[in-house]
């Protein structure tokens, strides 16, 4: 790819990051790869749940912030989560 190529960043990938990371920031987790692993499974799991119940969405947005993901008093823990 060449230096001078402009690559668009969907506005979806910027909401996405946007909410990894300030899971990331709150939770602390101590293996952040194993934490995205789970994190993008549990998000593509309720994608598919929600899609099930009440059809695809036509907004293409992902909305965890209701979601405390990770275990607040077990930083290092997302098994509460996954029980």
């Amino acid at each position: 790819m060449n230096r001078n190529t402009r690559l668009e960043v969907p506005p979806e990938l910027t909401n996405l990051l946007l909410e990894f990371t300030i899971s990331v920031l709150v939770n602390k987790p101590s293996n952040l790869v194993e934490y995205a692993s789970d994190y993008f499974a549990r998000l593509l799991n309720e994608k598919r749940n929600a899609n099930l119940t009440s059809g695809p969405s036509q907004s293409g947005e992902n909305h965890l912030n209701d979601n405390h993901f990770g275990d607040e008093d077990n930083e290092d823990s997302l098994s509460s989560d996954f029980s």
